[in-house]
């Protein structure tokens, strides 16, 4: 993740049993000094994803995901059903906590998600909720392409939380059940 940037493409998942590339827009988070918690998600074939405990992956019952995802109709209903990390489940995953890790890298797609070490992850993180989440990012991106020329600072190479977000996960916490910090 430290070596990619903006412009690099990453394998997304498409449908019908198809994966395509797809550029990267922008960095939801890239912060090489920062601290966080990360959990390490194994999967029953061995692949790993180390990810924030905020960061939301889809989870489920394992046996129904990979049914579902061999077709790769139902990727949007997996995403909306995405969770925080650290609230992954024996029988989904297994887990480890990690702490005090650095780096937190957070590429976004224009789909919203990415498959990493395939295992298939939410671009998201911070807000319990892929499809509120992707509506903000879809305005964002609309705006920026729409008024890019007059909008500076979304050329930074560095993205970090877009103020309005920022903004709704602080408020979130009045109104909001799904926030956890």
């Amino acid at each position: 993740m430290s070596e990619l940037e903006i412009g690099d493409y990453v394998l997304v998942p498409a449908s019908k049993r198809v994966l395509r590339y797809e550029r990267i827009e922008m960095f939801y988070h890239r912060r090489p000094d920062v601290r966080a918690k990360f959990v390490v998600i194994e999967t029953e074939s061995g692949r790993k994803l180390s990810l924030t405990e905020l960061h939301l992956i889809p989870s489920g019952n394992c046996e129904e995901m990979r049914q579902n995802l061999m077709d790769m109709t139902d990727i949007e209903e997996w995403m909306h059903k995405s969770r925080f990390a650290y609230k992954a489940q024996i029988g989904e995953f297994e887990l480890k906590l990690l702490t005090g890790n650095c780096r937190i890298y957070s590429p976004m797609t224009i789909e919203g998600s990415i498959i990493t070490d395939g295992i298939l992850a939410s671009c998201f993180s911070q807000i319990e909720s892929h499809f509120a989440q992707k509506i903000v990012y879809d305005i964002l991106v609309l705006i920026r392409r729409g008024f890019g020329f007059l909008m500076t600072a979304l050329n930074d190479p560095i993205q970090h939380i877009p103020s309005f977000i920022n903004s709704v996960h602080y408020i979130s916490h009045s109104f909001v059940p799904f926030v956890k910090y």
